[in-house]
């Protein structure tokens, strides 16, 4: 939202003020020549003169020329996970969950999308609608469509890790219908953003220690790749020999190809966006490493995130520290280098359960902190709703307001 009024923009207004000064630089030869009219214009550039510096000054004005207040509504303070059978809104009217939301000072949501009487009201009061969208995950999809499963090198199908169950992203199949169900989110409509989650190839990330997993080696998978590179004689039908010859010839060209099926899927949900959505801003939780375990954002799951800033407008990495076992700092370290290496706007998830132990109200304070406040945040994400109880909302919610 534009705060300028009357004044120029986009640096203009210092230009104005130079021009007035020059001018009533030749003024008292005017004077002479035309006398009291030259005294109307006087007042007038001098009233000029007294507003430009006033504009330059004014605390209201930031940046571009956001208002105050509107800068701070800027950033988003959002809740992930709304559940409407969740305590707080168990029998609640749809006024009164709004109610508690503003007193929260909650500005977006994810998790409402499919309650459109809810949505709207909270729309009508200025607050975002955002929806996830799990891409390269879901077990049903194992069943459904044959080479989902990802393929070890020892030709072993993935075997889920808790509740986790990867697919493969190079499967043409579940591409086109991850895509086609991409659309039907986006047609749903009257969404403010839609956030991509699960785009990378398999691996347990949200630890001390990760699981880095090595996938796909199915037939089909490995084809296709030899095909994409122009490789002969890759053995297509062993798994093991073509990992090993992958691994001693080939490997740069696998881990860019790898790199390339997830952002190609990315490229094809921007082109979606802009066709059916144009409005919603597309998000994308990222894993929150850059050079860590060896580079293996890209070399493992595939996240090239230079590539991927094409397509993405508002990068979320997912800086769940204490699940990473990073200090809180971490969160505002990880988040400026995503800013820096993508060029795009940056809004931190963290987390409010109490894993590996308990997080005390001070220390989400000290986390959201941390996401709010390095230079370039566009604002934080809660994750998620069932973490939460009253007096870390509270917590939460001052820290923001500080």
């Amino acid at each position: 939202m534009e705060y300028w009024g009357i004044f120029p923009k986009d640096g203009q207004g210092l230009d104005v003020c130079r021009r007035r000064r020059t001018h009533l630089k030749e003024s008292p030869s005017r004077i002479r020549r035309n006398g009291g009219r030259l005294l109307v214009f006087l007042a007038l550039a001098t009233t000029w003169l007294f507003l430009c510096p006033l504009q330059a000054a004014d605390p209201k004005f930031f940046g571009d020329g956001i208002s105050g207040s509107d800068a701070a509504q800027e950033k988003i303070f959002a809740l992930y996970g709304f559940d409407r059978q969740h305590d707080w809104f168990r029998d609640k009217t749809d006024s009164e969950i709004l109610g508690f939301l503003q007193a929260g000072k909650v500005n977006a949501v994810f998790g409402v999308s499919g309650e459109p009487e809810l949505a709207a009201l909270l729309r009508g009061a200025g607050i975002r609608i955002y929806a996830e969208f799990g891409v390269f995950v879901g077990e049903k999809y194992w069943r459904e469509i044959p080479g989902s499963r990802p393929v070890g090198p020892d030709g072993r199908e993935l075997q889920k890790i808790d509740w986790y169950a990867g697919l493969n992203p190079a499967n043409e199949s579940i591409r086109r219908r991850k895509l086609a169900e991409f659309r039907e989110l986006l047609e749903a409509g009257n969404l403010d953003g839609v956030w991509l989650d699960f785009i990378r190839w398999p691996g347990r990330w949200e630890e001390s220690s990760p699981q880095f997993l090595e996938t796909s080696f199915d037939r089909e998978t490995l084809l296709k790749f030899a095909l994409d590179i122009d490789i002969e004689g890759l053995p297509a039908d062993n798994p093991e020999a073509a990992a090993a010859m992958i691994e001693e010839s080939f490997q740069a060209e696998w881990i860019d190809w790898r790199c390339r099926q997830v952002t190609s899927w990315v490229e094809e949900a921007r082109k979606l966006v802009d066709q059916v959505a144009p409005t919603t801003r597309l998000g994308l939780f990222a894993v929150p490493w850059a050079d860590d375990h060896g580079n293996a954002v890209e070399t493992v799951l595939g996240q090239d995130f230079k590539s991927l800033g094409k397509y993405i407008d508002v990068f979320s990495p997912m800086a769940y520290h204490m699940m990473c076992g990073r200090p809180v700092s971490w969160i505002g370290d990880v988040s400026v280098w995503l800013r820096e290496t993508t060029g795009r706007e940056i809004v931190p998830i963290i987390q409010t359960v109490d894993q590996p132990e308990a997080l005390s109200p001070a220390g989400l304070a000290e986390a959201v902190r941390e996401a709010y406040g390095f230079q370039g945040s566009k604002g934080v994400i809660l994750f998620n709703l069932s973490g939460l109880d009253k007096a870390k909302l509270e917590a939460a919610a001052g820290a923001i307001a500080e």
